[in-house]
């Protein structure tokens, strides 16, 4: 099950903490954001492809047609951890920020991982 903490600190981000993220499309956040960090767990034997999309909602990535803004691999059996770092955005989110799983890097890719990914997203 999917959570979303807020601490309401002044420099604290907002955390997205899902550990059942596959190949559907998931709105993080529906308005504006700063992408400042991010955490992937990876249980599979087979490296897997994370992207993000700049869509309010889930319903307006079509899988497989729409190109993600920004992705990249998560090694098998491995993790991916990029810092948050006070006020320093990796991507701007003009109309909010959906996330998805996938087993290829092709923008065609909608394969499923064989096992769900463990995902911590922070924004503010």
């Amino acid at each position: 099950m999917a959570e979303t903490y807020n601490t309401g600190g002044y420099d604290a981000p907002i955390t997205y903490k899902d550990k059942a993220v596959t190949n559907t499309v998931i709105s993080v956040k529906s308005t504006y954001c700063n992408l400042l960090g991010w955490r992937i767990t990876n249980p599979n034997s087979t490296t897997i492809y994370f992207k993000f999309f700049d869509k309010a909602l889930a319903n307006q990535v079509i899988l497989g047609t729409t190109e993600p803004c920004k992705e990249f691999s998560v090694p098998a059996l491995g993790e991916i951890f990029v810092y948050e770092q006070r006020a320093v955005s990796h991507y701007y989110f003009q109309n909010g920020l959906c996330i998805v799983a996938v087993n290829g890097l092709a923008t065609s890719s909608t394969g499923t991982p064989i096992l769900n990914m463990d995902v911590e997203i922070y924004y503010k």
